[in-house]
């Protein structure tokens, strides 16, 4: 039968601690999320401010190149988008799919501003942003109409790669690896413990605890105690019924040296069988007090078992020779 497999008890906190560390980060993950999802507009700003930076890059002075990326935005999805360059005097110097842009926008002279017009279908997002990097007044008008490139989208996973991931993450992973070192440095007396307990041999005084006993929980320090006067209470056991045993054998030595006096003046077929009794008592008081200390064979053939009675021993052991052992295997006399 294959013996079970158990699992450490360090792995199974590790475990645990990963899992519920994973649970605490995904759990404010997704309340992160759900905080920054419901703000809309604010993500309709970080939208806006995506593409101003965009068309920011792409500008040549005062104009926007055909065949920029920034182009391609619009271009794609004409009833989407729709962008408007401004000057400072609110001279309109270019623009993208004009016909989605109110005619107002282009007089707002604001930094930067945003406003959702509702439509009966759907909603127009209009904002306008100065670049402030530049010392003319340039600005832009950006309209939204739909959102086919997902640029709200883009904007809420860049909120939380920013807010929860890349702040989060690496303290995450310095705790979990600092939580897992101190669940197998705290775990290090019980395995200890444990290397202890395997060392216990039957009618050996258990040996002395590790060092780190001092430092075991409480409810592993009680079991290793309870289990330590456990095994005093048995070794005083042994030694009293071993006493107790040679006492006897002592004891019945002069009465059966009287009983086999007396047998021996009874007639002979009585004699053996009364011999082989007292044989028999001897033996197993000898018996008890028996130690082996070195692997030794044992003739159970030889003197004083089966040779004074005249009888064969049929063992059912195997080939090689028996050992002395307690309690002493069966044999069938004959």
């Amino acid at each position: 039968m294959t013996p079970l497999r158990h699992t450490s008890l360090s792995r199974l906190v590790v475990r645990r601690f990963l899992m519920i560390a994973g649970a605490v980060f995904a759990l404010n993950a997704v309340w992160v999320g759900v905080y920054y999802g419901s703000d809309r507009r604010a993500l309709n700003e970080e939208a806006v401010n995506e593409v101003a930076e965009r068309i920011e890059n792409a500008l040549v002075g005062r104009a926007l190149p055909e065949g920029t990326s920034a182009r391609t935005l619009f271009a794609d999805h004409p009833d989407a988008y729709a962008v408007a360059i401004v000057d400072r005097d609110g001279t309109v110097l270019d623009t993208i799919n004009p016909a989605l842009i109110p005619p107002w926008s282009t007089a707002v002279f604001v930094d930067d501003w945003i406003t959702q017009l509702e439509r009966p279908t759907s909603s127009l997002v209009v904002a306008g942003h100065e670049f402030t990097d530049r010392d003319d007044g340039l600005r832009i008008v950006f309209v939204m109409a739909s959102d086919p490139a997902h640029l709200v989208r883009r904007a809420y996973l860049d909120e939380l790669y920013e807010h929860v991931l890349l702040p989060i993450g690496p303290l995450a992973v310095l705790l979990i690896a600092l939580g897992v070192a101190a669940i197998r440095r705290g775990l290090t007396p019980v395995t200890e413990a444990a290397d202890w307990a395997r060392g216990l041999r039957p009618g050996a005084s258990p040996p002395p605890l590790p060092p780190s006993a001092a430092r075991l929980p409480a409810e592993i320090a009680d079991l290793v105690a309870a289990t330590r006067q456990s095994l005093e209470r048995l070794a005083g056991a042994l030694v009293v019924e071993k006493r107790q045993a040679a006492e006897a054998a002592h004891a019945l030595r002069t009465p059966v040296a009287v009983l086999m006096a007396r047998v021996d003046a009874l007639p002979a077929g009585e004699a053996a069988e009364r011999m082989r009794t007292v044989a028999q008592v001897l033996a197993a008081g000898r018996a008890d007090g028996l130690q082996a200390t070195d692997p030794e064979p044992l003739d159970l053939r030889g003197p004083p078992l089966l040779m004074p009675m005249g009888r064969n021993c049929r063992s059912t052991c195997p080939t090689y020779p028996s050992m002395p052992v307690r309690p002493p295997r069966r044999s069938t006399l004959r």
